[in-house]
């Protein structure tokens, strides 16, 4: 006690974690920088393909993840959260099912983040969502029969490209953006002669300049949780400029020479 103020009584938190996440732990970090009371707590499990196939919903079976949770409890977590998305495809039964096993399992309270979501929207009583969703049967051939139509030459569509991607970049995370682009952007590069190994470098630029671009750059805000003045996130985002200046400046460079993307491959392979 200092200056007759009490800090709050500690609290940890339980995250299960897929083990093909790379961003819950950083983001965590960023969110709970101001809350030192507050620490999180992880525990991985094996989850690397979402798919339908029998191989893929197995990662899901309750045994690994009560494991985890078991290992968790061991820490005296005050709560246990699954950081996974399953329930969005599996169904809200499955997870409020997990939910009650690792509670009843390991004594902790347990949520998950699809139900956490319908949780929110009950409490801001929320009565309309929309969905956006890609549905990619004929979206792709369609899509490049369209571009094609176009008569875009592959520098042209290449800069559109850039500023489609950055200005996606600013509002969606790196996975969702590769999950809902790469299916249909693919098909309309290769069609105009754009190297499949050279567009994966490029949607790896994009993508990360996407991680320093507001309002959801992801590495902003693990930048503004870990420095230690507390000055304004304004400030974080003026510092990011010059690099997104380069990231820009260099593709545009591998657009003009893109051997420097393709001359190691190319050696490699023998073309």
């Amino acid at each position: 006690m200092t200056g007759g103020f009490t800090s709050p009584d500690p609290v940890r938190l339980g995250m299960l974690t897929p083990s093909s996440n790379t961003a819950l732990e950083p983001l965590t970090a960023a969110l709970l920088a101001r809350t030192p009371h507050v620490t999180a707590h992880f525990a991985r499990l094996r989850v690397t393909e979402i798919a339908l196939s029998a191989a893929a919903l197995g990662q899901f079976d309750h045994a690994p993840q009560l494991a985890a949770a078991d290992l968790l409890a061991d820490a005296k977590v005050h709560a246990i959260a699954w950081n996974g998305t399953a329930g969005g495809w599996r169904g809200f039964d499955a997870d409020r099912a997990l939910c009650a096993a690792i509670t009843a399992r390991t004594g902790a309270p347990a949520t998950i983040s699809t139900l956490a979501t319908l949780d929110a929207l009950a409490a801001l009583e929320a009565r309309r969502i929309a969905f956006v969703t890609l549905a990619l049967g004929g979206v792709a051939q369609a899509m490049t029969a369209w571009v094609a139509s176009l008569g875009l030459t592959a520098t042209g569509l290449l800069l559109a490209l850039i500023v489609f991607y950055v200005a996606l970049g600013m509002f969606m995370d790196v996975l969702s953006m590769q999950v809902l682009t790469i299916p249909v952007a693919l098909p309309i590069v290769t069609a105009v002669g754009i190297d499949p190994i050279w567009f994966g470098i490029f949607i790896v630029l994009m993508c990360e300049l996407g991680m320093i671009t507001p309002p959801v750059g992801m590495n902003l805000y693990v930048v503004q949780g870990v420095r230690g003045d507390g000055g304004p996130f304004r400030d974080v985002v003026r510092g990011a400029i010059p690099y997104v200046v380069i990231m820009l400046l260099f593709t545009l460079l591998i657009i003009a020479f893109p051997q420097i993307v393709l001359w190691l491959p190319d050696g490699m392979y023998g073309a």
